[in-house]
């Protein structure tokens, strides 16, 4: 702002503020003053003003250490004629107690008698004591002869009575302590009737209470403003500066204050002091955080410092040593108001938003200090003005409300331009996921695929910088669908498809993926919800990603321990809460746990990872089910989070059928065009298992898939299924992967275990296709896995494709076990043959034999039965005699065979399986000794099952050589014992059991089940 229009704003407003004081000063000033002489004062010249007071001024009668009431003392008694204002004792500061008597003889005429009069008495350091014609008026202290009877009490009073003669006499007894000062009397004592007087009176004492209520409020909406939470100095600073300008109206003029507080002159002195030096300071203070720019410099700090010491000192020191440097308090109010009145112009002249208010506030401050120092020496007046104050006041408050509004508005503008960013931001969050989420797979994909097929070419480090990447890159997914879906939260764009929700079902699921997600780890994850726990409603999907965030949050923080995932039932609500055994999380922390992007620690949230979304989703997808999160934690002791979820309530089945399958819209032409050609390109009839713990669901699937000509079977439950899967004859496993007890997860591990992938086929049914589900599926062994709400033709393509796949590798094994055995090595055909011939000189019946029995081994070489599953026993022992008899024709006594055990057991074997045994038995154990060896072939039947065992007392195998003997075989080498334990597994579950010792020989045997066998041989 510029100095002519400053200057123009505050002169024009202290003229206002001067004609308002004159037009108050109109209704309320003295318009005469009367002088007394020699202690009398005449008023018989005119009658007293009605509706005016009169000053009582001039020379007083007063009678030095003397207390008088009474006419009758007056003509012994010593005086002298002084003015009643100023000091009236002098020259005696040594004495210990000073007191007098002022007397003022008034006469009026006989028109004033008997009437009610007033007097008003003000403040007369440090006793009074007011006598009318002998009587006792008023008094405030008491004045006294003798110290210890005296009591001082400085404050002005009213006194009133009725003029029964036309001659008054006025005593006013006085004393005063010298430590206190000189006894004066402040101000002039005047008299009027008494309604005038009582009138005057009254509006001094509203106007005084209303502007220190003013004041205290202000005080008190200050500090609470400051409670409440808008943490600024300068409102505590305000607070107490307005509370001290309270102190300081009540300790003036009337001094209300210390009429309440009663307390002596001494302390009256020291509070006074104390009030207008505190106000000092805090103004000092309130500004320095007002214009920080301009206060924070060393002469504020001097300022403040000198305040601070002269309060100091008027707290510690003796009023008698505050009066003797009694200028210091005026330097004190003096020096900071013109130094802050300086910075105030420079701060207007900045160009301060407001400033000028604070300025028009300075000036109606200033004004009424003007006008109490002038008023006295012009015109006396002692009604308290409050006009002044309240301007001030009122100013100060609309710069404050200038400048809260201002900041609102500010506040505004910034929070639309913040949202706006926020927004943006947001956007380019899911556009930068959208666009990391291809070649992000992609680098997984290529690390995966390294990993896997130069696994032994590349370095052990290389191999572990490589499993670190695809760690990395699988953490980065999940931060991606954080953000993703925290996108979607805030554009409201989940919806969710509430449903009765198998709860049981969904925390053995997630803790089945986080035993995946945390391996290496030694943390027990426990489940205390059990399968009869009522069904909530909620969504399946988003209540797994709940669960899924708080135990995967838990997990990171969790080195060692346990996580336990349990609930109750309390009313129609179900309490779900996740807890660990962690290190426990800050109470500061759990303030703000749930907002975006908030972590714990920052050096443990950058090693566990994560940029703070999992829990604000958490929140957001709990509130959006009706429930609330809250967390439960102390430092060291571990964390439990805890919500809660509506109880369902039953629906229709129909619901549910709906839920489950999407019907592809197309016509019927297209519908036709997925389907195969003709019935001749459909796969072969199917033996499928399908496992859900919903009825109807196992029902709606098994009409779905039944219309491929598939035979079905159901399991409710996982471990129903792996009672089925003792039969081998299945091609197909259909599994969800949220039930009971069991999960999806846990049943195809223990499917991998017995069945390869392409041995058994495993298809999960999930209700996510986030990577931490898909890629638990796949860890755990399945071949494929398809999202609810399942679409039919997807079904049925992929149980298509999976039955294909199975039943081709179960031709390609039967069909490599008939091809080793047509495959018969050259040296064993020509060592045959020249065994027959040698024969054929010296033993022709031994010759026919031999050429009998190996007539029936190339029999069963190129043998179509071969390519069944399993044959009887007996017809396997059949190729097993033809090929030992041959040998042992070739080799005599190096080759000795003991057959123990029943042999007429009807039981299936694999086709070649034993004949395959008892070879490699020779080959590679009796005939690389040359002294050769027996072989024992034992078949020993219990009451499940029947034991083979091949034995022999060769050179044995190493160790190295027993662990790889069922890898896959490598192109050139024999798959003799690979294919044989692959079919057994296969058909019974388990496969072959080796047992060697080197240079002792080895037994290999397999365990073939008594039941479940009929049929084998006709697949």
């Amino acid at each position: 702002m510029k100095k002519t229009k400053l200057f123009l704003y505050i002169t024009i407003f202290f003229i206002v503020l001067a004609c308002i004081r004159l037009f108050w000063l109109t209704f309320h000033v003295i318009p005469d003053e009367r002088y007394a002489n020699d202690g009398v004062l005449d008023l018989r010249s005119e009658n007293m003003p009605s509706d005016d007071v009169i000053t009582l001024s001039g020379d007083w009668s007063f009678y030095p250490n003397q207390l008088l009431h009474q006419t009758e003392d007056l003509e012994s008694s010593e005086k002298r004629y002084q003015s009643v204002q100023g000091e009236w004792e002098k020259g005696n500061e040594q004495a210990s107690l000073q007191y007098g008597t002022y007397h003022l003889r008034l006469l009026l005429n006989e028109a004033d008698t008997e009437k009610p009069y007033g007097i008003r008495i003000p403040s007369i350091r440090s006793a009074s004591h007011v006598y009318l014609n002998g009587k006792s008026l008023g008094q405030a202290g008491v004045p006294a002869a003798d110290q210890s009877d005296f009591i001082s009490r400085n404050v002005p009073y009213y006194v009133y009575f009725y003029a029964d003669t036309e001659e008054i006499d006025l005593f006013i007894q006085v004393a005063n302590l010298p430590d206190t000062g000189p006894g004066s009397v402040e101000q002039h004592i005047t008299l009027g009737h008494m309604d005038v007087l009582k009138r005057e009176e009254l509006i001094s004492l509203i106007s005084e209470i209303m502007v220190a209520i003013v004041f205290l409020i202000h005080s008190l909406y200050a500090g609470l403003i400051y409670l409440l939470g808008i943490r600024q100095k300068e409102l505590i600073f305000f607070m107490l500066l307005t509370l001290h300008a309270t102190l300081m109206i009540l300790a003036s003029d009337s001094k209300l204050l210390y009429v309440f507080l009663n307390v002596p002159y001494d302390w009256q002195m020291k509070m006074t002091y104390y009030i207008y030096s505190a106000v000092m300071l805090f103004l000092l203070l309130y500004f320095k955080y007002l214009i920080p720019d301009y206060m924070n410099n060393r002469l504020f700090r001097l300022m403040r410092l000198g305040c601070l010491v002269y309060l100091t000192f008027i707290i510690l020191a003796p009023v008698s040593m505050i009066l003797s440097v009694k200028s210091l308090l005026l330097l004190v109010l003096l020096i900071p108001s013109l130094i802050i009145t300086i910075q105030l112009i420079r701060v207007t002249f900045h160009g301060m938003a407001d400033s000028v208010y604070i300025m028009l506030g300075v000036t109606a401050v200033t004004s009424n200090v003007v006008w109490l120092v002038l008023s006295p020496r012009i015109t006396p007046v002692y009604v308290f003005y409050p006009f002044d104050l309240l301007f001030a006041i009122i100013i100060f408050c609309i710069f404050w409300f200038k400048r809260y509004f201002r900041n609102v508005e500010r506040t505004k503008l910034l929070s639309e331009r913040l949202k706006r960013a926020n927004k943006k931001k947001d956007e380019f969050l899911a556009n930068t996921s959208h666009e990391l989420r291809n070649p992000l797979h992609g680098i997984v994909n290529i690390a995966e695929h390294v990993l896997k097929t130069e696994r032994a070419a590349i370095r052990a480090e290389s191999r572990h910088d490589l499993e670190l990447l695809l760690t990395v890159g699988r953490r980065m997914e999940l931060l991606i669908n954080d953000l993703l879906d925290m996108t979607q939260l805030k554009e409201n764009q989940i919806r969710l498809q509430l449903k009765p929700v198998d709860l049981s079902a969904v925390v053995k699921g997630v803790l089945d993926m986080l035993r995946f997600m945390a391996a290496g780890k030694p943390i027990r994850f426990i489940s205390k919800v059990t399968g009869d726990f009522p069904a909530v409603k909620a969504d399946e999907n988003r209540l797994l990603q709940i669960l899924f965030n708080l135990a995967h949050n838990a997990v990171k923080y969790t080195e060692n321990g346990s996580i336990t995932i349990h609930a109750s039932v309390v009313g129609t609500k179900a309490y779900i809460s996740v807890s660990d055994t962690g290190p426990g999380i800050d109470e500061d922390v759990q303030k703000r746990m749930f907002e975006p992007y908030e972590q714990g620690d920052p050096g443990k949230a950058a090693s566990a990872g994560g940029i703070g979304l999992g829990l604000a989703i958490c929140k957001e997808l709990v509130e959006l089910h009706g429930g609330e999160l809250t967390v439960t934690s102390s430092k060291g002791n571990g964390s439990s989070f805890t919500f809660f979820l509506p109880i369902a309530d039953e629906i229709p089945e129909s619901l549910e059928q709906n839920e489950l399958f999407i019907e592809h819209e197309q016509s019927g032409a297209s519908i036709q065009a997925s389907e195969p050609a003709n019935e001749e390109n459909l796969p072969a009839v199917a033996n499928i298992l399908i496992v859900d713990d919903d009825p109807v669901n196992l029902h709606i699937m098994d009409k779905t898939i039944s219309t491929e000509h598939y035979a079905i079977t159901t399991a409710l439950s996982g471990e129903e299924a792996l009672e089925k899967l003792t039969d081998p004859n299945w091609d197909l496993v259909i599994s969800d992967v949220m039930m009971p007890q069991m999960s999806g997860y846990e049943l195809t591990e223990i499917i991998r275990k017995r069945f390869t992938i392409s041995e058994l086929p495993v298809l999960l049914l999930t209700a996510r296709n986030r990577p931490e589900d898909i890629y638990t599926g796949f860890q755990s062994g399945a071949n494929d896995y398809i999202t609810k709400p399942v679409n039919s033709l997807e079904l049925r393509a992929r149980v298509r494709t999976l039955v294909h796949i199975k039943q081709t590798t179960s031709e390609h094994l039967r069909m490599e076990a008939a091809w080793l055995q047509a495959q018969i090595q050259p040296h064993f055909l020509f060592n045959t043959l020249n065994t027959i011939l040698a024969l054929m000189e010296y033993d022709q019946q031994k010759m026919r034999a031999v050429f009998e029995a190996f007539i029936d081994y190339l029999q069963s070489g190129f043998d179509f039965e071969n390519s069944k599953q399993a044959i009887p026993l007996q017809q396997e022992l059949a190729v097993v005699r033809s090929y030992l008899f041959i040998e042992q024709a070739r080799f005599g006594d190096r080759l000795n065979v003991i057959w123990e055990g029943e042999e007429e057991i009807e039981v299936d074997v694999p086709p070649l399986s034993i004949q395959t045994l008892v070879e490699n038995a020779l080959n590679h154990g009796i005939l690389k000794q040359a002294e050769g060896g027996t072989i024992r072939l034992a078949i020993i039947r219990d009451e499940q099952e029947v034991t083979i065992s091949i034995s022999d007392d060769g050179v044995g195998m190493p160790a190295e050589i027993t662990r790889g003997a069922f890898t896959q075989a490598k192109p050139g080498k024999g798959v003799g014992l690979y294919n044989t334990d692959r079919r057994l597994k296969q058909l019974y579950g388990h496969g072959l059991v080796i047992q060697s010792t080197a240079n002792k020989g080895t037994t290999v045997s397999f365990h073939v089940p008594l039941q479940n066998t009929e049929g084998l041989g006709k697949r």
